[in-house]
């Protein structure tokens, strides 16, 4: 009876032994499965974050495009606007004074009239005098937008 015991007691304990071994075999495999599928989860997690920044840095790149080029659009518009604004005011202001010029001098009988050389030559020099200044002040307006749009373009 001893002796049966004592089998059986090492059978149980081999059978013991043998399911603990199985058992912990088992919880190794659970373990590197759970592990693995955490590691694909937050790969793909990675991945879809990654994904959606760069998307998201795309769209800001192209709506930073448009609000410069919408920017620049009006800028050039407005620039361009004050230019002719500028130009027609000063063409009609020489328009005016050539007007006046014209009334203020003395009528005579009619094609009888000339001009002195020395008159030519005032008046010469004083429409090339108004171009130079209409000339001037469209580059300063320029250098002004051009300026303004570094600025702009800067900030």
């Amino acid at each position: 009876q001893d002796q049966n015991q004592d089998q059986n007691q090492d059978q149980n304990q081999d059978q013991n032994q043998d399911q603990n071994k199985d058992q912990n075999q088992d919880q190794n495999q659970n373990k590197d499965q759970n592990q693995d599928q955490n590691q694909d989860q937050n790969q793909d997690q990675n991945k879809d974050q990654n994904q959606d920044q760069n998307q998201n840095k795309d769209q800001n790149q192209d709506q930073n495009q448009d609000q410069n080029q919408d920017q620049n659009q009006d800028q050039n518009q407005d620039q361009n606007k004050d230019q002719n604004q500028d130009q027609n005011k000063d063409q009609n202001q020489d328009q005016n004074d050539q007007k006046q010029d014209q009334q203020n001098q003395p009528q005579g009988g009619g094609s009888d009239q000339k001009m002195s050389s020395q008159a030519a030559a005032q008046m010469l020099q004083a429409i090339q005098d108004k171009e130079k200044g209409t000339q001037e002040k469209v580059k300063k307006a320029k250098a002004a937008a051009a300026k303004k749009k570094k600025k702009d373009k800067n900030w």
